[in-house]
């Protein structure tokens, strides 16, 4: 049988060309309108097929569960683009997702098409390149793109710019929704007790500039780190707290006082050896060296916070039961706007 069928197959091109030559000519220009005519309405329905598949929305929206989607997609930043522009599944993963859709689950989108950094950069970098050289240039794009961290390599744009289905802003959800920093909550004080926005205090698309003449060259990490304008922003804490003209530490809050970590503004004085700036405070000075056990690690022992002058201009001012060989006695926290610390706790 199979034989049968494969020697009329390997016959058919010179029947076909013998039924041919018995035609006249008219019928055989005839025949060959036809088959051009069906050839070209083939490719012509073809290509309509091809092309609603791969460009037209509405295929995508003809499957029911993928109304919502849709709706979310047509209020977004992207609505003018077909879904093909971002979503380029191969025709095996096309033909994996079809069968599981309808046979696993028939009543959810299950997740079916990746988009990878490539198809970002088509449009964000190569379609417009100056843009995006102000966009890599800011602290935290620099911090999360050019880290040597094995759990930044790889990171792909919609880790952090699709929230949720189609919602290509930013927004703090964003910053832990990949699990990255989930474990950041604020405990400090009474903005343990309030809502607040990641990017109220880290300045996510603040430039790196180059440092002014005279001034301490920034890290990328630094410029994230909320300083004074940040902080002041609260008008809360514009009430609270006082501070010098002269700033010792150039308005960096943050050196200083880290509200996921410190839950009193005193905390922050495990900063001054913590951070690295002051380890060695006994060689600043002769005033510095014998002190008790402790001393060194609490600043504000005897520096005011803040613009942290000594507090007295006499040695008796702090040390008044010296004569009778008594230890110092500790000066009591302040509760003046210069420190605003008893306020906020």
């Amino acid at each position: 049988m199979l034989d049968r069928l494969l020697d009329a197959l390997a016959s058919a091109p010179a029947r076909l060309a013998a039924w041919a030559g018995g035609l006249s000519a008219p019928a055989l220009a005839g025949v060959g309108l036809f088959v051009v005519a069906g050839v070209s309405a083939g490719s012509y329905y073809a290509y309509r097929t091809y092309d609603y598949v791969q460009h037209d929305n509405n295929f995508c929206v003809s499957c029911h569960l993928m109304q919502e989607p849709a709706d979310l997609f047509a209020s977004s930043a992207h609505a003018e683009l077909g879904c093909k522009a971002c979503h380029q599944p191969t025709l095996m993963a096309r033909s994996t997702m079809a069968l599981s859709q309808i046979v696993e689950n028939p009543s959810e989108i299950t997740a079916h098409a990746d988009v990878p950094n490539e198809l970002c950069a088509n449009c964000h970098i190569h379609g417009d390149p100056e843009r995006w050289r102000h966009i890599a240039a800011t602290a935290g794009h620099r911090v999360h793109l050019e880290s040597n961290d094995p759990k930044l390599q790889g990171l792909q744009c919609v880790e952090c710019h699709a929230a949720s289905l189609h919602a290509f802003s930013p927004v703090d959800a964003t910053c832990a929704q990949s699990g990255c920093h989930d474990d950041k909550p604020i405990v400090l004080g009474k903005m343990a007790e309030i809502t607040m926005s990641c990017t109220a205090c880290h300045t996510f698309l603040a430039p790196v500039r180059p440092a002014a003449p005279g001034e301490a060259e920034r890290t990328v990490e630094s410029v994230l780190m909320p300083d004074g304008e940040e902080c002041f922003s609260c008008h809360v804490m514009r009430t609270l707290v006082e501070m010098p003209e002269a700033d010792p530490h150039q308005g960096m809050c943050a050196a200083c006082h880290n509200p996921h970590e410190h839950e009193t503004p005193h905390d922050a004085v495990r900063s001054c050896t913590d951070s690295g700036c002051h380890t060695q405070a006994q060689d600043l000075s002769s005033m510095h060296r014998g002190m008790q056990p402790g001393v060194l690690e609490d600043c504000t022992y005897c520096h005011v916070a803040h613009d942290f002058r000594v507090r007295g201009t006499r040695c008796v001012d702090c040390h008044q039961d010296l004569d009778r060989g008594a230890p110092p006695v500790r000066p009591r926290p302040t509760t003046s706007r210069t420190t605003g610390t008893e306020a906020i706790r």
